[in-house]
């Protein structure tokens, strides 16, 4: 073979070695390419698990600390229970009247009248002979005939609307104010009946007193059954008291990342059964302030509070045996002639260790043949 042959070969041969060693090279960088994505998405999925797990911790740990403040704060409330409930205005009759007033007539678009039409907005200047302008001034008269008939079909129909609509009010507003006085006249019948001291009265008032009193915090009972005995001026309650479990059994809550859960740490048990007693003290020591406190007649010579339970008291709480806590101590006026309840040491004391019932402080219950949780006189200056 010649030499020309030889070197025609050859630069076919290297066109064909550069074109698959080209194809190999972008191939390489591909997979380079590949590879250097996959590792940037490894990445970034890692620091993307990072970023979620301590988003996570985060929210946990903010979850726990949530929960421990709602306890705190749960347990706050309870301490405060007779403080907050003093500094709360007392309760006055005066607070059951309704105003004698009802929402005025308020017809809305019905007392809007429906607007005629005038004719110089029908006028026309069209036609360029006389028999055309007279036959556009027919037909503007004609348009006006029909809309002002129209208009005063729907002012009619408005009328009657709005006339219908007003004796509807006026009948509602007769019977609302009807309403309003008699309830007026029950509130003010009421007073009077307390007043002479009625034992229905006087029943009815003072239960409605503690029914909407606002110092008593979410999920503590309301149940009360009263009798009144008009001759010693003695109101008999069975006011319920709340069960052991409103004081909270968990003290904190930690957060656990390493086993991704809640750990809750217990409340004492005698820390928490003291505070048990000093919430049973403060409830009834604070019924008893309501109830004076309301007395505007001076109808109450005396007050006996029964603390039936709302449920079990606990381990080694005073009465859980026989679901009332007894041991409530006496009011006494002050100088000045108010009258003071005692503190919260005292309070507790009374309930941690209770008395046997002195002659002439027990009195009948209202629900009938329980002890009296306590006995508190106004005395006499």
């Amino acid at each position: 073979m010649s030499g020309e042959g030889l070197q025609h070969m050859s630069r076919r041969s290297n066109g064909v070695v550069g074109v698959w060693t080209e194809i190999q090279r972008q191939q390489q960088r591909a997979r380079e390419a590949e590879a250097r994505r996959q590792r940037e998405e490894a990445r970034r999925e890692r620091a993307y698990q990072r970023q979620a797990a301590q988003s996570h911790r985060e929210q946990r740990q903010a979850e726990a600390l949530r929960r421990t403040e709602e306890l705190d704060a749960r347990v706050a409330e309870l301490q405060g229970l007779l403080a907050a409930g003093c500094r709360a205005p007392a309760f006055r009759a005066s607070a059951l009247l309704r105003p004698e007033t009802v929402e005025p007539f308020a017809p809305g678009a019905l007392a809007q009248p429906v607007p005629l039409p005038d004719f110089e907005h029908y006028q026309t200047q069209g036609g360029w002979t006389a028999g055309r302008r007279a036959q556009a001034q027919a037909e503007a008269r004609a348009r006006f005939e029909r809309d002002w008939h129209a208009a005063q079909a729907a002012e009619a129909e408005r009328q009657r609307q709005l006339a219908s609509y007003q004796r509807q009010y006026q009948q509602w507003a007769d019977a609302r104010l009807a309403e309003l006085r008699r309830h007026n006249a029950s509130v003010a019948e009421l007073t009077q009946g307390v007043a002479h001291r009625d034992p229905a009265c006087v029943v009815e008032y003072f239960s409605a007193v503690l029914h909407s009193s606002a110092a008593w915090p979410e999920g503590f009972p309301r149940q009360v059954a009263a009798a009144y005995d008009a001759a010693a001026g003695q109101l008999v309650l069975d006011w319920q008291l709340p069960a052991y479990d409103v004081v909270p059994e968990t003290k904190t809550v930690r957060y656990l990342s390493g086993a991704d859960q809640f750990k809750e740490t217990a409340r004492p048990v005698s820390r928490r059964r003291a505070l048990y007693r000093e919430v049973l003290a403060q409830c009834v020591l604070l019924v008893l302030h309501e109830l004076f406190a309301a007395d505007e007649a001076g109808t109450l010579e005396s007050v006996t509070v029964n603390g039936p339970l709302d449920g079990p008291a606990g381990p080694d709480v005073p009465g859980h045996r026989h679901g009332s806590a007894p041991g409530v101590p006496r009011t006494a006026p002050d100088p000045g002639g108010r009258r003071q309840l005692p503190g919260r040491r005292a309070a507790r004391a009374a309930v941690g260790a209770p008395r046997p019932a002195r002659a002439g402080t027990a009195g009948p219950s209202a629900a009938g043949g329980r002890e009296p949780c306590r006995h508190a006189r106004r005395r006499r200056r």
